[in-house]
Formats: C-alpha cells, sequence, structure tokens
C-alpha cells in the first residue's frame, strides 16, 4: 500500500471531533453519545498514517510520538494524583503509592491505569504498532483474515488476562488493520476527487457509499434488535462501528473552509494527543467544584458543563505545552549530533 506523504487535514478535522467527543464521553452524558464509536476512529485514523519503514525509524518514532508521551502524562497524573489526595485528605497517608506500578498489571480489561485511565489507549496503540509493524509486509488478504478470526473469537481473546493490554490490543487491531488497507485506499480514491475529469463521477460515487452505509447501518441495527447469539451481535456490532468509522471519514472530507468551528476542529484534532493525555485531569477538578458548589456531579446538564470548561481549558493548556514542553508530546524531533564548530 502506497505511503501517505501530507498531512490530511480533514482526518485532523475528524480526529478533533473524536477527541472533543471523549472528552464528553467521560462526563455524566445523554444516550447520545454513549456509543463507543470514537475509539474506534482513531485506531483506524492510526492505520491509515501507519508508515512501512526501516525498523530503526519505526522504533525511533513510536519512542518519539507515544512512549515520551505517554510517560509524560503518566507521571504528571501520579503526581496530580498525590496532590490531589493531599487537597482533598491534607496528609499523604492512605495514598496508595503504588498505583504507579498499574501499568505493570496483568489483567483483561483496559481500565486499570488509576492514574488516568483514558491513557490505555497509548499503551495499546504501541501494542498495535509492534504488531502490525511484524505482519503488514504479508498480503492484504491474510491480515483481513488474521482480523476476520479475531472477530470470531472476540469474547475468549478479551477475557484473556495479558500484560500491556495485549489482549485489547488483538481486537483493536482489527481497526489498525482496516485503516491501513481500506483507510488509505478512501484516502487515495479521495484524492482524486479534486482532480481530473472524472471528478464529478468520483464524488458521486462517494455520495452512493454513504449513503449505501448509512442503510447498512440502519438495517443492521434492526437486526441486532432482535438477535439472541452473542457471537452474532458482536459480528453485527463491529460491522455497524466500522460502517459508521467509514461515513465520518467520507463525511469530513466534504468540510473545507476556515470558519471559527473548522478552526477549533482543526485544533483539537491536530492536538488530540494532549487533549487525551490531560483532559480527565482537568475534568477532575471541575467536577470537584460541582461537587463542592451543588453537592452532584452525575447530572447531564453538569455533565455538559464540566465538557465545556474542560476543553476551554485544554486550549491555553496546549499553547503553553508547545511552546515550552513540544518534546514531551512528539511535536519535535531533538537533534543529538552535536554541530560542528568552525
Amino acid at each position: 500500500m502506497a505511503q501517505l506523504k501530507k498531512r490530511i487535514d480533514y482526518l485532523d478535522l475528524l480526529k478533533g471531533f473524536a477527541i472533543l467527543w471523549i472528552i464528553w464521553y467521560h462526563q455524566p452524558h445523554t444516550e447520545l453519545v454513549d456509543h463507543y464509536y470514537h475509539v474506534p476512529i482513531f485506531f483506524f485514523i492510526s492505520g491509515i498514517v501507519f508508515k512501512d519503514k526501516s525498523f530503526i525509524d519505526f522504533i525511533k518514532g513510536v519512542v518519539l510520538h507515544i512512549v515520551i508521551p505517554f510517560l509524560f502524562f503518566y507521571l504528571i497524573s501520579y503526581c496530580f494524583q498525590i496532590s490531589r489526595f493531599l487537597f482533598e485528605n491534607l496528609t499523604v497517608n492512605g495514598f496508595e503509592w503504588n498505583q504507579i506500578f498499574d501499568l505493570f498489571k496483568q489483567d483483561n480489561y483496559i481500565d486499570y491505569i488509576r492514574i488516568n485511565r483514558p491513557l490505555w489507549f497509548l499503551v495499546s496503540l504501541t501494542v498495535i504498532q509492534l504488531l502490525y509493524y511484524i505482519i503488514c509486509r504479508i498480503p492484504k488478504f491474510l491480515i483481513l483474515i488474521i482480523c476476520a478470526i479475531v472477530f470470531i473469537f472476540k469474547e475468549p481473546i478479551l477475557s484473556w488476562q495479558t500484560y500491556f493490554m495485549f489482549n485489547q490490543s488483538l481486537y483493536w487491531l482489527i481497526y489498525f488493520a482496516l485503516g491501513d488497507i481500506l483507510g488509505k485506499w478512501i484516502v487515495k480514491r479521495n484524492e482524486s476527487t479534486y482532480n481530473g475529469p472524472n471528478s464529478f463521477l468520483i464524488s458521486k460515487w462517494k455520495i452512493v457509499i454513504i449513503i449505501s452505509s448509512i442503510c447498512l447501518y440502519i438495517a443492521i441495527s434492526q437486526i441486532a434488535f432482535h438477535n439472541n447469539n452473542s457471537m452474532i451481535s458482536n459480528l453485527l456490532y463491529d460491522t455497524k462501528v466500522i460502517t459508521f468509522v467509514v461515513v465520518s471519514v467520507l463525511l469530513f472530507s466534504y468540510l473545507k473552509g476556515n470558519n471559527i468551528c473548522i478552526r477549533l476542529l482543526r485544533f483539537y484534532g491536530q492536538n488530540s494527543l494532549t487533549v487525551l493525555g490531560i483532559h480527565i485531569l482537568v475534568s477532575i477538578i471541575y467536577g470537584g467544584f460541582a461537587f463542592k458548589l451543588i453537592g452532584i456531579t452525575g447530572n447531564n446538564l453538569i455533565g455538559f458543563v464540566i465538557f465545556i470548561l474542560t476543553s476551554v481549558t485544554m486550549v491555553p493548556i496546549i499553547l503553553f505545552i508547545n511552546r515550552f514542553l513540544p518534546f514531551c508530546v512528539g511535536k519535535t524531533v531533538i537533534n543529538f549530533k552535536a554541530s560542528k564548530k568552525t
């Protein structure tokens, strides 16, 4: 599969939408945002931007863009949890210092990193990148067969107790692989929309795919409602999610311009890693204030207010980190070669 050589604006916009969805999802919310589609979007896009390169360059990229940011957010979160405990109890007696070792637990679910639960995504993405680097050179149809096998055995795989979320990563590998295979194909086809005499026909093709996918999504939802078989339910659910992700990519490819909404989505999308790593800490602070003021935090309206406040607060945090600590969030690469003095 050909490598993508430039940043794709509409993928940044989609990432901005998905990361805002994540912030809202982590607050008390209505059932409108209760679907777990935001995470598949990120794994799918990660597959789209995956590049097959030399092993040294690959490892360097994983360390600079995933591992170092993870460690940065992990240590900040640990210090935050100590400070939070001290503020609430006026002592550190009773604080669970061993939380910092949660990363090395053997478990079968994703929420065991107590100091900052959303960081599970970066752990899983690291494992997925390593797994996919191993298999990416085999024929694509074999990769799709591997994905199908994982689909079939989803429940037993997710029940395994593994280190570093290996079981979860096998499942999410499906979306990453589909991003590399199907997502890259969509992006390449979409690029043709803006070139050549067939641009109208290709744009027409996109519309047909969108409408067909929406109809398929609705049909699957109806079938799933009347189905009682767990294996079929899993297959229908994941097919629904894939359909939603594909439609989202195609719909966002139509977004252009530079109005305030587009600029905000682009900003959050280009800084989604920082939002992922920090937003839950900000939300905890606002949730604490809400509880002190009115005694409740589980109200949907309060959750929406916390979502807005957290999203706004992330802006100066992002700007500060990008200016003073860009290396910590994978924004720049340090040149370790000392320049020669003449």
